[in-house]
């Protein structure tokens, strides 16, 4: 996702986001992470992903 913001290509930051939910969530699951870390992770990569799309 950090690179395809990098690079501006806001279809390919979109297909990334999307790839990284599932792996963020199981994560969680499995003990990786903290449900708020994962949680704030994905927000801030949502955001910086929708900052592209408007710009």
């Amino acid at each position: 996702v950090d690179a395809a913001v990098e690079s501006g290509d806001k279809a390919v930051a979109a297909a990334a986001l999307k790839a990284v939910q599932p792996d963020l969530a199981r994560g969680v699951t499995k003990g990786l992470y903290h449900k708020n870390t994962a949680s704030r992770k994905f927000s801030r990569l949502t955001k910086r992903v929708a900052a592209l799309q408007t710009a």
